[in-house]
Formats: C-alpha cells, structure tokens, sequence
C-alpha cells in the first residue's frame, strides 16, 4: 500500500503542490504557556495575525510569491507536527522593520482536517519553511478530534524532547513540582538512556537540558545524538516521595539502569 502524503490531500483539492510551502511553527521560548500550538487552539484569530509576520529573508530574499500558499503546522503537547490551517498568498500589505507583512486568505478546503492530521515533519526539524513538493510529508496519525491537555498522570507521560517546550501551564507545573527516574528512548534506534531528576525545578527543569538537542553532560548521549537525527521520547519510570534523599535517589537511578541494561546496551556511560 502506497504511504499517504500531505502532498496527496493537495492532490486532492487540485493545488500544486509546487505553489505551497510548509510552515512549521515551533516556539523555542521557554515560557511555553506562549506556544504557538496553544495560541492557535485558544485564539485562532490571533494565530493567524501572527502568521502573517515573516522575516524578509523566508523563504528566500524574494519572499513569498503572491498567489502560493502556506501550509502551517505546529507542534502540539506530545511533540507532534500538526496541520491547522490552509492560507492563500494575496500579496504583502507592509513591512515592519525586518518583517515582511502579507495579506493571507484562509481557503477551508482543508478545513475538515485541521487540529486532526498529524505528519512526519523529519529530521530537518530546524528548516521551518520547507517546499511541499520537494518535501512529501507521511501522514502518521488522523486523530478523530482535537487532543486535549488533561493531565495524563506520570506514569502516562510520553512526550518527545522537541515536544518540551510547548507543554501546557498544568504540565508544566506538575512536572517541575517531582522527582524521579526518567528513561530517553531513541525513537530511531531504540536505544535507551535512564536519567534522574532530584532538586528544585523536577523532571522539567532536569528535561530543559534535552529540549534543543543538549545531552545533559552524558558523554553517549552527547555521541549518539551527533550520528543520529531522530526524537526522543521522554517517560517516567518512578516518581520519589518527599522523603527521598539524593542518595536513595540516585540509588534508584542506577538500579533502573540494571534492569533496562541501559549501560551494557544503552546510552548510560556510568
């Protein structure tokens, strides 16, 4: 069976795929109750103001055509690429200093599927605005509605690193309120890194470390991460009490790295 594209949906409703760039909009601020996924969910209108900024130099000195299109896309709270709207290029209203302002219509032709289909972007996460048709995207997921931001619980968190920063506010605070033994697992390779969090800041504030390609001082996962371009997914392996010292912490840790054999097969140095 052939992989469905994104290109294929374009197909569909007869647009060139020549005449649409992919907008991946990704925030890397660490104040993530700003992220672009929760400002289109919680103020679509807002979002597309926003959409309609762009440096003068995106996609090339020239900028975007009049009459092509932008696709975007954000990154959601599970670390997904996910579609959320279809605009036409009318042309540019204005500049602002470094910033080209376009008028943008919204064409709904895709409307049925946005905040529902979920693509592979690949590895070249950092190219935010990337041509459709020298770039086919797999569609990976077509959700049946909009993911909500309930709290999973910990034990249910599966998240990858570039999802980090775009975790919603009650996420955000669960997870800098505990402690505990994490494990990083290479979504290409399988390979596994056990990690612990203890002191100010919990899992969060240990995970900021992850969230643009860091290694967190680990000398494989520092390796690992220079051959291969690919996510890591975060889950918990255990939450520690309040009781639990830095010893027994780290006790924890290294007995988690025994049974996963995260140093003899993993990413674990020590």
């Amino acid at each position: 069976m052939a992989l469905w594209t994104f290109n294929d949906l374009l197909e569909k409703i007869k647009l060139d795929p020549e005449r649409v760039y992919l907008m991946r909009h990704q925030d890397t601020r660490k104040d993530v109750r700003r992220s672009n996924y929760r400002l289109w969910r919680d103020n679509p209108k807002k979002f597309k103001e926003f959409e309609r900024w762009q440096g003068r130099s995106t996609p090339s000195k020239k900028g975007f055509p009049e009459n092509s299109y932008m696709a975007a896309f954000v990154v959601d709270s599970s670390g997904s690429t996910l579609f959320v709207g279809l605009s036409r290029v009318a042309g540019i209203s204005g500049y602002d200093g470094g910033a080209v302002i376009y008028n943008l219509e919204t064409d709904n032709r895709l409307k049925d599927y946005e905040g529902l289909l979920v693509v592979e972007w690949g590895p070249g996460q950092r190219a935010w605005v990337q041509r459709a048709h020298s770039k086919p995207k797999p569609v990976i997921e077509l959700r049946k509605e909009v993911l909500a931001e309930e709290w999973p619980g910990y034990m249910k968190i599966r998240i990858n690193d570039d999802g980090i920063r775009n975790l919603a506010p009650n996420w955000q605070e669960k997870l800098s309120a505990v402690n505990g033994v994490y494990i990083l697992t290479c979504m290409k390779t399988g390979e596994q890194y056990v990690g612990a969090a203890y002191g100010v800041g919990g899992f969060l504030g240990r995970w900021w470390a992850y969230a643009d390609g860091g290694d967190g001082g680990n000398k494989l996962l520092h390796q690992h991460r220079r051959k291969i371009s690919a996510p890591l997914q975060i889950a918990i392996l255990e939450v520690f009490g309040s009781a639990m010292t830095e010893e027994e912490a780290y006790k924890a840790e290294s007995r988690w790295k025994e049974v996963l054999g995260s140093r003899a097969h993993g990413l674990n140095a020590n």
